[in-house]
């Protein structure tokens, strides 16, 4: 009798199983973007933190490249935890925990910086990858930085850890692209030697930049300094802030990569209440057509944009702070101010 119903047991367990996937999967769909990404990043750092411990176990007793690169991940996850833990706290401590995510960031920038030194000076021979593993991990690198740069895009106007975040998985998704490099030089030149440790140069020098971009964000970004309102004090220097019901002040001019303006609106004449924004560039109101041209010709133009994007970053620099200066100007004073 036991036996006989040993089946039936089966095929409930089976759809009881089953049941509780949907439930799981319905639950996943419901969450919101954010709850999404704190739920992958804690899954996904917790696997490659054991990967990284792993590589340096190994490391000690065969190779020290393992050493450095399971370091390397380690620094990384560690700034993801920071950034997870101020997620959690809901921004308490935020200032201890943003200067940590930086420091995290720029000793792995810094590591990395000194081992491609280090491997460029003594002329250390690369790996060498089969064609079919280098095609590989080009797919998934290029997967990766896709992902990665979609993230900061996604991230761009929400709190500072989640944009810390994808800034991380940026840097992880470059190294990346690095190893991919390596394979591929390594079976149509017979090693990529020098190209590869300066490549890993320039990596680390990127990550440096981004984690002193970290560190100082939260008093030259726009987020969470967006809602600005201010009060006139004296008409008579007031030459360029219209004082209609609703305006909109261009702070700062690029097609390419979007205006940056002020639209604010006015109340008994004199009160201006608004939000900066940043208006739509030059890609998001491009036909798909030329988008596919430019991505065909991706390896001629990233550079130029690259270098466009870091004089429009440096313009855009603490735009509350253009804008307030602005309005002094024309006799506007801040509302907090007064």
């Amino acid at each position: 009798m036991v036996f006989d119903r040993l089946p039936i047991l089966k095929d409930r367990g089976k759809m009881k199983c089953s049941e509780n996937m949907k439930k799981l999967i319905k639950k996943y769909q419901m969450m919101s973007y954010e709850e999404k990404m704190v739920l992958t990043t804690s899954f996904t750092m917790s696997i490659s933190l054991l990967i990284a411990i792993g590589k340096i176990i190994i490391g000690i007793f065969s190779d020290y490249i393992l050493c450095v690169v399971g370091s390397f991940t380690v620094i990384l996850c560690l700034a993801k935890l920071e950034c997870l833990i101020g997620i959690k706290k809901d921004n308490r401590d935020f200032r201890k925990r943003n200067t940590l995510v930086s420091v995290f960031l720029f000793l792995a920038g810094l590591l990395y910086i000194i081992y491609m030194a280090v491997s460029l000076s003594f002329s250390l021979p690369s790996k060498d990858y089969s064609k079919w593993k280098a095609i590989s991990l080009a797919l998934i690198s290029f997967i990766e930085l896709g992902l990665a740069i979609s993230g900061l895009f996604k991230t761009k106007k929400k709190d500072h850890f989640y944009h810390d975040i994808k800034i991380i998985g940026f840097v992880s998704s470059l190294t990346a692209m690095l190893t991919t490099q390596v394979a591929i030089l390594s079976f149509t030149q017979g090693g990529g030697g020098d190209p590869n440790y300066l490549s890993g140069i320039g990596i680390g020098i990127v990550t440096v930049l981004l984690s002193i971009n970290i560190y100082f964000a939260p008093v030259t970004s726009v987020i969470g300094r967006e809602k600005n309102s201010f009060v006139l004090t004296d008409h008579t220097i007031n030459t360029k802030i219209k004082l209609e019901e609703e305006n909109t002040l261009v702070l700062c001019k690029s097609r390419i990569y979007g205006n940056y303006v002020y639209h604010y609106s006015v109340k008994e004449g004199k009160t201006l209440s608004g939000t900066i924004k940043r208006e739509k560039g030059f890609w998001k109101n491009t036909p798909m057509y030329l988008k596919i041209l430019f991505i065909i010709l991706s390896e001629i133009l990233i550079f130029a944009w690259a270098i466009g994007y870091f004089i429009y970053f440096i313009r855009t620099v603490n735009m509350p702070k253009k804008l307030s200066k602005l309005m002094k100007r024309n006799g506007f004073s801040k509302l907090e101010d007064i």
